[in-house]
């Protein structure tokens, strides 16, 4: 009973260390989220755009959402 004991508390104690170390991995996908983005919206060439997202209406509609700003003339370059 003591050994289980022993455990829970060194468990409980371990738990303050795992805040800043969530904290780092979130920041760490926050920053691959916005590459990945930059990645899909501004460094891929438009035939890769188009033959990814353009074929399907769903798709193109959901690049559009995410890429494009609905006030630039580039808005109809996959259309939904």
């Amino acid at each position: 009973m003591k050994s289980l004991a022993l455990v829970f508390v060194l468990a409980l104690s371990g738990c303050a260390a795992i805040g800043p170390a969530v904290q780092k991995v979130a920041e760490a996908n926050d920053v691959a989220l916005a590459a990945a983005e930059l990645e899909i919206c501004r460094a891929a060439s438009i035939g890769a755009v188009m033959r990814r997202y353009g074929q399907d209406p769903i798709k193109a509609r959901a690049w559009r959402d995410l890429c494009v700003e609905t006030n630039n003339s580039a808005s109809e370059i996959v259309a939904p």
